[in-house]
């Protein structure tokens, strides 16, 4: 935009220098003074409105010119500050990927004819990639998402700005911190390598967004640790109800095209093995039921720890029969895998059970449970084959 005002201020010169050289040419012309004057007015007339029209033309100009240059950065920051109402507002409500979605589409609103994108630290090595679900300004191709993700592995690497190039399209990555940690890094791509800012704007972009990625992973960790138990990394009872609750809207909605059963479950003689060996083997053996459990089930079961020994399973879609046959391969899988409670100590861990199936055995959430409850105490009760084992020594 500066250069632009600079050969606008040029233009602007040379209109009115040849405006008086005509009017000077005029004056010398065999006319009365009266013509002279007329054409002389005429002459500066047009000059005026050549310079009105140059003038109307620089809004739009500028609008075209999104690229940020050291002239234009106060109107980018202008521009962005809606960022920081976000950052105020909204990050400390919203899941990571919704907030980074609205921040994508408020940058590409700004940076015309360029892809923005979000690339967020996940489990292990892997980076997820968010974007703006409106986004079409740039040509989709597995090389150029490719190369953006190597250029926002590189960035958060290395915590330095990468910039790269495919096919004509030029990309580049900035990293973005949290605390002394890189947790994130955003892109820009486009066809116009003049439409990629400059390295000081970019950095100032990245300020911009810090803070709201800070808020929003914060909130996504504060609702996580509410809504999970930390000792087997299951979902805790709260988690539970709030599933529970949709489900049993979902069967109440369905009728019987939709099954749901709830299932019970606790660790035999879980007590003992708590204060035999201590509270370190009871919660080590928590977390092995809890996992060996979650194995065996089908992708849409719900498992969670609720208290002391006992979980909680959600069994969409699942009767009676169904669910009984859930309840036999956990079973099987504890036969097969004993849990070692010490070293050279391995014992083999037997689970009690008890279920209940919606319009069967309730039709409330908490009804449901109660049931389930108590169904696993009865069974409990009348099982004659529950008799204590002995740990024995590998070898013996």
């Amino acid at each position: 935009m500066g250069s632009f005002l600079k050969h606008r201020s040029f233009l602007t010169a040379i209109i009115f220098a040849a405006g008086l050289v005509a009017v000077f040419i005029s004056a010398s012309v065999p006319l009365g003074f009266l013509p002279r004057l007329v054409i002389s007015a005429c002459i500066l007339l047009v000059c005026l409105v050549l310079v009105v029209m140059l003038s109307a033309e620089s809004p739009a100009r500028d609008s075209e010119q999104s690229v940020p240059d050291e002239d234009s950065k106060t109107v980018l920051e202008e521009e962005l500050s809606i960022l920081d109402e976000a950052a105020v507002f909204f990050s400390a409500s919203m899941e990571p990927a919704e907030m980074l979605r609205l921040v994508a589409a408020r940058l590409e609103g700004v940076l015309k004819n360029s892809a923005v994108e979000f690339f967020l630290s996940g489990e292990g090595s892997e980076l997820r990639k968010i974007g703006s679900r409106t986004s079409n300004v740039v040509r989709e191709s597995a090389g150029r998402l490719s190369l953006v993700k190597e250029l926002a592995v590189k960035a958060l690497v290395a915590k330095q700005i990468e910039r790269g190039e495919f096919e004509g399209m030029h990309c580049v990555a900035v990293p973005l911190t949290r605390g002394d940690m890189t947790v994130a890094a955003y892109s820009i791509s486009s066809q116009d390598s003049s439409l990629i800012p400059n390295e000081d704007t970019l950095q100032m972009i990245a300020s911009r967004i810090e803070p709201i990625l800070g808020g929003t992973l914060s909130f996504a960790s504060t609702l996580a640790n509410a809504l999970s138990d930390n000792l087997t990394n299951l979902p805790n009872e709260r988690a539970f109800y709030l599933i529970l609750e949709n489900q049993v809207a979902e069967a109440q909605r369905f009728g019987d095209l939709r099954s749901l059963t709830v299932l019970a479950v606790d660790i035999n003689a879980f007590d003992e093995i708590n204060q035999k060996f201590g509270h370190s083997a009871g919660d080590r053996l928590l977390a092995f039921a809890g996992g060996l459990i979650r194995e065996q089930l089908r992708k849409m079961d719900f498992l969670a720890r609720t208290k002391g020994d006992e979980f909680l399973l959600i069994l969409p879609t699942a009767e009676s029969g169904a669910s009984e046959n859930i309840q036999t391969r956990i079973a099987e899988a504890f036969e097969s895998t004993p849990f070692e409670i010490a070293d050279g100590i391995r014992r083999q861990i037997r689970l009690n059970y008890g279920s209940a199936t919606f319009g069967k055995d309730a039709d409330t959430s908490s009804g449901l449970v109660k049931a389930a409850v108590e169904n696993k105490l009865r069974a409990k009760s009348t099982d004659r084959g529950g008799v204590l084992q002995f740990p024995k020594r590998e070898g013996s």
